[in-house]
C-alpha cells in the first residue's frame, strides 16, 4: 500500500489537500469519485527519512540509509560497466528501444526556433506509426495522436503499447508538445491537435477520471463520429455533393478518403 497526497477545490474556490493509502493512483481517483470529490492533482507521497538531523534517526532508518547507498553504489557501478561495454561494441550491453523510449520520452532538448505547440481543433490528418514514434518520444503523445481524425477508425494498440501510455500520462498532461523548426506543416498540425486533445483529457482527468476511462472516452467518441459519417453518407446516396459538403463542415473524411 503506497501513500498519496491529493488536491481539489471547493464550490467557494478554495483549494484543499488530503492523503489517502492505495495500491496505486487510479485506485485514489476511484474513491475520491466515490465520496463525490474531484481531485486537480494525485501524487505519490514520498516519506521523509530523515528526522530532526541525524542525531534523530532510528536503527531502522540507518539500515534504510544504508541498503539505499549500497542500491546506489551498485546501479552507479553497473551503468559505468555498461558504458565500457557500448564503448567496447558489446550490443547485449546497450538498453532496450522500450528502455530508450522510456527514458527520451521525459527528456527535452530545447533549440533555437522550438515552440510549444497550441490547441488545434481536430481535422482529417493521416500519419503513419514511423512518423508517431519519430514525431512523438512520448508514449501517452503517440497514443492520443491516434484519435485526431474525427470517426477514422483506431486500429487495436498493442497491450504493451498500451501499459506505457497509461505508465506516462499523467506526466506527459503536465508537459507540453514542442514543434520543431525542421517539423513539416503537417506534422505541426498533427502536434497542434495531439495539445488540443490533451486539453481535453486534462478537463476529464480533473473530473475524476483514470487514464482507462479516458481512453474509453475517446474511443466512444471515435465509434459516434464514424456513426454518424455512416449515416450521412446513407441519407445522401443520390447527392455525393451534399454528402461530401456537409462531412467536410463537420470535419468527417469526404466519401472519396
Amino acid at each position: 500500500m503506497r501513500s498519496w497526497t491529493y488536491s481539489y477545490m471547493t464550490s467557494d474556490g478554495l483549494r484543499h489537500e488530503g492523503e489517502m493509502s492505495a495500491p496505486s493512483k487510479d485506485d485514489v481517483y476511484s474513491e475520491l469519485r466515490k465520496r463525490g470529490i474531484r481531485a486537480i492533482k494525485v501524487q505519490e507521497r514520498i516519506q521523509p527519512v530523515v528526522k530532526r538531523g541525524f542525531g534523530g534517526l532510528r536503527k531502522r532508518d540507518w539500515t534504510v540509509i544504508a541498503v539505499i547507498a549500497a542500491l546506489m553504489a551498485a546501479a552507479v557501478a553497473l551503468f559505468a560497466r555498461g558504458v565500457r561495454s557500448r564503448a567496447d561494441g558489446d550490443p547485449s550491453r546497450a538498453p532496450t528501444p522500450r528502455q530508450r523510449s522510456v527514458i527520451e520520452s521525459n527528456i527535452v532538448e530545447l533549440k533555437l526556433g522550438d515552440r510549444p505547440a497550441k490547441a488545434k481543433a481536430r481535422r482529417q490528418i493521416v500519419v503513419s506509426d514511423e512518423d508517431l514514434a519519430s514525431f512523438f518520444p512520448r508514449p501517452a503523445e503517440r497514443f492520443l495522436a491516434r484519435f485526431a481524425s474525427p470517426g477514422r477508425p483506431v486500429a487495436d494498440i498493442a497491450p504493451d503499447e498500451l501499459r506505457d501510455a497509461e505508465e506516462d500520462f499523467y506526466d506527459s498532461l503536465e508537459s507540453d508538445i514542442i514543434i520543431r523548426e525542421g517539423d513539416s506543416r503537417m506534422i505541426s498540425e498533427l502536434k497542434g491537435i495531439v495539445a488540443g486533445i490533451k486539453d481535453e483529457a486534462r478537463m476529464l482527468q480533473s473530473s475524476g477520471r483514470s487514464f482507462s476511462e479516458i481512453a474509453q472516452w475517446l474511443r466512444d467518441r471515435q465509434r459516434m463520429e464514424a456513426d454518424y459519417r455512416a449515416h450521412i453518407i446513407e441519407r445522401f446516396a443520390h447527392d455525393e455533393a451534399e454528402a461530401n459538403r456537409q462531412l467536410r463542415t463537420l470535419g468527417l473524411a469526404e466519401t472519396g478518403e
